[in-house]
């Protein structure tokens, strides 16, 4: 990986993921509402993917996604490494290596986490492996932002700049928020509902149909709210990689041969008439 100022188009893969995250949901929104599998107001994002076949596009586009933002903590994990080696941060500040090996670690467990919150849906036997995917990667993923944040400001003036660390700092800082307002506000909806109807038809198809006289309705949509604000934010944070990826140029790998490959004469093709 060399520092310069090639065009890779290698900026283009965090505007593909921003675009991709919001465009999904926005997708599946429409299409669950229109099979009539979720209430129109405000559902929860694993609710508008829980059934088929909306849920065939879900898995299918969150796995590339999951794929693609895994490529793309494996190139800021590089594109680091480069920029404190020249800066010689080990001698001064030898935990900023570490910080990013466990920065990409988060990373890595966050992508896949994601992987299998889209291959296991909610309305499922096995919905619980979705939902604790779900926790693992908004909290890694919350996690993730603010670790980055940290080492932008290891990067000044090299490679970032301040007001791109403080854009990121404000984007870590709200997807955490909205982590935090998730899990208290599905926790104080979900109590509402077993402690009023807990055997209520909603669930048919392991999924809750929520609707204005739902018990803790409320909670569940202010829950979805603060969802969407973490894959936004999420999604932001992520395109402001595009600034450090300009500066970037990938080559592709080589491939070394342990032995010599021993030339044969091509076999000439011989057809046989069918009578």
């Amino acid at each position: 990986m060399s520092y310069t100022m090639a065009n890779s188009y290698l900026h283009f893969l965090p505007a593909a993921i921003f675009l991709a995250l919001p465009t999904t949901f926005v997708i599946t929104y429409f299409w669950s509402v229109k099979e009539d599998h979720v209430y129109h107001v405000l559902p929860n994002i694993s609710e508008t993917g829980a059934l088929p076949p909306e849920s065939c596009l879900f898995s299918m586009m969150l796995n590339l996604t999951a794929f693609t933002m895994l490529f793309s903590v494996y190139v800021r994990h590089k594109e680091i490494v480069e920029v404190f080696r020249a800066k010689r941060l080990s001698e001064t500040n030898p935990n900023a290596f570490i910080l990013n090996k466990t920065s990409t670690i988060t990373g890595v467990v966050a992508c896949g986490s994601l992987d299998v919150l889209a291959n296991f849906q909610e309305a499922t036997e096995i919905g619980y492996v979705h939902q604790l995917a779900s926790v693992i990667c908004f909290y890694g993923s919350a996690l993730y932002l603010l670790q980055q944040s940290v080492l932008s400001a290891w990067m000044v003036p090299e490679i970032s700049g301040q007001w791109l660390v403080n854009v990121r700092w404000f984007l870590g800082c709200l997807a955490s928020f909205a982590v935090l307002g998730d899990t208290v506000f599905t926790s104080i909806s979900y109590m509402y509902l077993y402690s009023q109807d807990d055997k209520s038809p909603i669930f048919a198809n392991r999924t809750a149909y929520w609707t204005p006289d739902t018990p803790g309705f409320v909670w569940h949509c202010t829950s979805s709210v603060t969802q969407y604000v973490v894959v936004l934010a999420l999604g932001a944070y992520i395109l402001t990689f595009c600034w450090d990826f300009k500066k970037i140029t990938i080559f592709a790998p080589e491939i070394e041969m342990r032995t010599e490959p021993i030339p044969e004469p091509v076999q000439s093709l011989t057809f046989k008439t069918v009578e």
